[in-house]
């Protein structure tokens, strides 16, 4: 989620210190978060399920037809 909300804001660039290693080491391991993405989501550790696709779909639609929308 805050990849997307990353890309999705359009940034000129990020500034990081620590590396994943680095992360990794102090206790925060981002592989185990990667894998659990590629898996479907009846697969994942932490239980997900899709609610009202079809109203968010409509929402979506909205937003293309919106002429002050914003392509990302």
């Amino acid at each position: 989620m805050c990849l997307a909300a990353i890309n999705w804001s359009r940034l000129d660039s990020i500034y990081s210190a620590g590396s994943f290693a680095d992360a990794a080491h102090a206790g925060f391991e981002d592989r185990d978060i990667y894998a659990e993405l590629n898996l479907p989501l009846q697969a994942r550790s932490l239980p997900m399920q899709q609610l009202l696709r079809p109203l968010a779909r409509d929402v979506f639609a909205q937003w293309k037809l919106n002429e002050d929308r914003i392509d990302y």
